[in-house]
């Protein structure tokens, strides 16, 4: 393994761990970051407050919106939530 290699972040080697921004994460969904914003706790959307931005992780992103459309995933095998 190169010394490059070790010394490169992780956030850089894998996409998916760096932190999205408000904007990044909008364009994610597919909705305006004007959404995001004002609905992010609402929503129970996970997010950082990292100084007076928010940050996201997609890992994290994705694995609540697993768990929105779970309960409609499960009634329609027919099972009870």
């Amino acid at each position: 393994m190169s010394l490059s290699r070790c010394l490169t972040p992780a956030a850089e080697t894998d996409p998916t761990s760096r932190l999205m921004t408000l904007e990044d994460l909008a364009q994610y969904l597919t909705v305006s970051p004007r959404w995001v914003y004002d609905n992010h706790q609402s929503l129970g959307m996970p997010a950082l407050r990292i100084g007076r931005t928010l940050r996201f992780r997609r890992t994290q992103i994705d694995a609540w919106l697993d768990t929105l459309s779970a309960p409609a995933n499960a009634a329609e095998r027919g099972v009870r939530a």
